[in-house]
């Protein structure tokens, strides 16, 4: 079995060693074991779970909700379904983030495209903003 080090870990998921201990601190990851110098040693086990950890985080998915995850693929039982749900969620997230986003652009549009506008127009622009 291969065995890595934190610096080396972190290189190949391309984060901090900060963020690697972070994570720990989390309960997100631990580490295989330790070397009797308390130098913490991983596998490609945990590399494989840090690899989970960063894409489920880049989908938005809370560190306390990856966490649950983590802990239910560590447990050696499918988290298919519950990934599935989560992602699910995300995405209609980001699909209402994209329809308050259209809306925020096109009233931003209204306002730049008018020459004059009127105090009562400016209100009713900025009430749609909220």
């Amino acid at each position: 079995m291969e065995y890595w080090h934190i610096g080396e870990v972190a290189e190949k998921a391309g984060i901090s060693r900060k963020t690697l201990r972070y994570y720990e601190e989390m309960g997100l990851l631990l580490p295989n074991k330790r070397e009797a110098n308390g130098y913490r040693l991983y596998t490609e086990r945990e590399l494989n779970i840090l690899f989970f950890i960063l894409r489920a985080k880049r989908l938005g998915l809370p560190l306390k909700k990856v966490r649950s995850l983590v802990e239910i693929i560590s447990s050696g039982v499918c988290a298919c379904e519950e990934t599935e749900h989560e992602i699910k969620l995300r995405v209609a997230e980001v699909e209402k983030q994209i329809e308050e986003l259209s809306l925020l652009r096109d009233s931003l549009r209204q306002l730049v495209n008018k020459k004059e506008v009127s105090p009562h127009e400016l209100i009713a622009l900025c009430d749609g903003l909220r």
